[in-house]
């Protein structure tokens, strides 16, 4: 008797099973055919009006962008970057100039087509897409000359200036709270004034953002001891859903790894160091 009702209790399940098969079977055609999703034709029409607008701010400073006091001109090697881009594409490139801390904003409100204008990657809200990187960004340590300090774990128990709200101050809050013994914080609002407090030994050291250190230094006894620190891929920025414009400015970047370009590029600037190769730039980090 058991056996004939687990045969039944077969049977039973293995009909069920058929007819919800069926049914799955037909819920394609209930829902009718598959709605193709609409191809994104933004950098078409951006080639159809012939200017891309990028949104950069130019007092963010040199090295990144910045300009000129006696020409007025743009300089800095996101503008030489930005002149290649723009030879690479074929298109031209019009820079429109927006706050730093309002860039993505703008961006969404259409304002711009896309931002180059030492934005990280790390850091990118839902709905923006970012390019390849053109750049790999990180922290530097700074001492005076003859003091030889490269590591977080050296900076134990010492006083080390860092810019509020930065990627050095987030580094080292990081480090000390996994510490018993931390690095002493003093915060400042701009580098320049981190700088000379290094150098009346009034700080042991000082973090700061890779290019910033090495275009501050250049003329100064001050040293970079490591630029290896949080190593950020800095990118460009374009709007969620338009893929087009991705594409197409990640195809410029290639070609501008591709030839060189870029390099030179940085090498000029005093940029390139052992972050900067194939391996850190080749992708392009997802939005």
């Amino acid at each position: 008797m058991r056996h004939r009702t687990s045969q039944i209790t077969g049977i039973i399940l293995t009909e069920e099973r058929i007819i919800r098969r069926r049914w799955l079977l037909t819920i394609p055609l209930l829902m009718g055919p598959a709605q193709a999703q609409p191809r994104d034709n933004t950098w078409d029409q951006i080639k159809k009006r012939g200017i891309l607008r990028v949104g950069a701010d130019p007092t963010l400073g040199l090295p990144y962008f910045g300009v000129d006091g006696a020409t007025r001109q743009y300089q800095g090697f996101e503008w030489e970057f930005l002149q290649a881009l723009e030879q690479i594409l074929k298109i031209r490139i019009r820079v429109t100039e927006v706050l730093w801390p309002q860039q993505r904003r703008v961006l969404i409100q259409k304002g711009v087509d896309a931002i180059f204008n030492a934005q990280e990657a790390a850091d990118l809200e839902k709905g923006l897409l970012a390019t390849r990187s053109y750049y790999v960004t990180s922290q530097a340590i700074l001492t005076r000359d003859g003091v030889v300090l490269q590591k977080l774990i050296d900076l134990v128990g010492l006083r080390v200036g860092v810019l509020s709200n930065s990627g050095g101050a987030a580094l080292v809050n990081a480090f000390n709270l996994y510490k018993t013994r931390s690095i002493r914080v003093s915060t400042a609002p701009t580098a320049p004034e981190l700088l000379e407090k290094l150098a009346r030994s009034q700080l042991d050291a000082v973090i700061l953002d890779t290019p910033l250190a090495t275009w501050l230094t250049r003329s100064t006894q001050l040293k970079i001891q490591t630029t290896d620190l949080l190593p950020v891929p800095i990118v460009g920025v374009v709007r969620g859903g338009e893929v087009s414009v991705k594409n197409a400015l990640d195809q410029g970047i290639q070609q501008l790894i591709k030839a060189g370009t870029l390099e030179v590029m940085l090498r000029k600037w005093q940029l390139w160091n052992a972050l900067q190769t194939p391996a850190s730039i080749r992708s392009s980090p997802r939005g």
